[in-house]
């Protein structure tokens, strides 16, 4: 009894479940390819797996197809301006310290040379307190020259060494120093007078000057010239003498007539 009961029991079950119809198929998408769909029966075993792939397939899939190209050309651009605004940048600092190296060559070739713009420029000249003064400078070969150096009451003789460009070192080595009064006196008369610095030069230059505009002067039959000593000579043109005594005998012969 107990048999039959079980029996009709699970027979009308199985008619239940074979009356019932299947559920519709849902449609979620394109089918997965097989390794997609390995994946998916590993990850029903680890659900914290599946969602940890989930999102990184829906960013993969929202992601929009140029942006990686964008930006690596953005990235170029940004990279070659600047290196274009770096090689400017290195041009005009090296025109700028070429300028200052040309114009301290020419300031210095100035100042080796002499000359009013390098005595202004450089040490090409007297000191303007009057205590140390350069009396003179002689070249003498090889970038070497002399420099006659006045201090005080005593004058001495340098040999400057001029830098060139494989041994730009450059100083003075003194020679002798000279401390007799007789010869300081000596050589600064001597290198004045070629400056034309001294009074006694001055006053020469004046007198002749002078005597420049007098030195030839003309009268009735004869000449007087001044030496530059002083010394006045007198000369008599024969010629003219003749002809003045000649006038005047033809004017006392015709006034002698009218009478």
């Amino acid at each position: 009894m107990g048999i039959a009961r079980r029996t009709i029991i699970a027979s009308a079950i199985g008619a239940i479940v074979l009356a019932v119809p299947a559920a519709p198929a849902t449609d979620y998408g394109p089918a997965l390819p097989p390794a997609a769909q390995q994946d998916a029966h590993q990850s029903a075993d680890s659900p914290a797996q599946s969602v940890e792939v989930a999102p990184q397939r829906i960013d993969e899939t929202t992601k929009p197809l140029g942006a990686s190209d964008d930006s690596r050309a953005d990235r170029a651009a940004a990279g070659a301006a600047g290196s274009g605004w770096g090689i400017r940048t290195v041009l005009a600092l090296l025109a700028v310290l070429s300028l200052i190296f040309i114009g301290a060559t020419v300031v210095r070739r100035l100042a080796v040379f002499g000359g009013d713009l390098a005595c202004s420029l450089g040490p090409g000249g007297r000191a303007p307190s009057g205590v140390l003064s350069v009396l003179g400078r002689y070249p003498v070969g090889g970038g070497e020259r002399l420099v006659l150096l006045k201090i005080d009451r005593r004058v001495l003789l340098l040999s400057q060494s001029v830098g060139r460009w494989r041994s730009p070192g450059s100083g003075f080595r003194t020679l002798c120093e000279i401390t007799d009064p007789e010869e300081v006196a000596s050589i600064l008369v001597k290198t004045r007078d070629e400056q034309g610095d001294s009074i006694a030069s001055r006053f020469r230059s004046l007198l002749q000057g002078e005597e420049a505009g007098h030195a030839e002067e003309f009268a009735e039959g004869r000449r007087v010239e001044i030496s530059g000593e002083g010394d006045i000579t007198e000369l008599w043109d024969s010629s003219q003498a003749g002809r003045v005594l000649a006038q005047n005998e033809r004017a006392s012969a015709m006034g002698a007539e009218r009478w």
